[in-house]
């Protein structure tokens, strides 16, 4: 199973309709590699779905919503993280996936916007704007997910 994780920050309206239009897109791929697939069945983890959590939640409740992100990133064939906001949670979890080995695409739809160093050189590739982010999602069930060199991502970010 190659699982996605979908990092990135849904603390408003524009940010949680960003989260929810990737997720729309994951979910389609998903379904269309379906069981029998060539390279096997892919998942779509987004911690939006799973736990709310806000300045009212227990320590556990928070507790338990980390180590579940903690559990998926480790999991992750590719972590998906936007970064239009360079959000501290999501930049935490970049850092840990890349720490644990998992492979990072960030994304933003902000056109112009690139990466500083530690997140250029953490991540497998950068997607600028909706088209590349669409086409990116729309062809991950035809990857060869042993070959990221080949999925045709410029491993050269803009540095920002």
């Amino acid at each position: 199973m190659k699982t996605i994780y979908l990092a990135g920050p849904f603390f408003n309206e524009e940010q949680t309709a960003t989260i929810v239009r990737a997720e729309a897109l994951w979910d389609r791929a998903v379904e269309r590699a379906g069981t029998d697939h060539l390279w096997g069945r892919m998942e779509l983890y987004s911690p939006r779905r799973e736990f709310q959590v806000g300045p009212d939640s227990t320590e556990n409740e928070r507790g338990c919503c980390f180590q579940a992100n903690l559990s998926y990133i480790r999991a992750a064939s590719l972590v998906f993280a936007r970064i239009d906001d360079f959000d501290a949670g999501t930049v935490w979890e970049m850092g840990y996936a890349y720490a644990v080995g998992a492979t990072t695409v960030t994304w933003t739809t902000v056109e112009g916007r690139g990466l500083n160093l530690m997140l250029a050189q953490s991540a497998r590739g950068h997607l600028v704007g909706w088209d590349a982010v669409e086409a990116f999602i729309d062809t991950a069930p035809d990857f060869d997910w042993e070959m990221v060199e080949q999925w045709g991502l410029n491993p050269k970010h803009e540095v920002i």
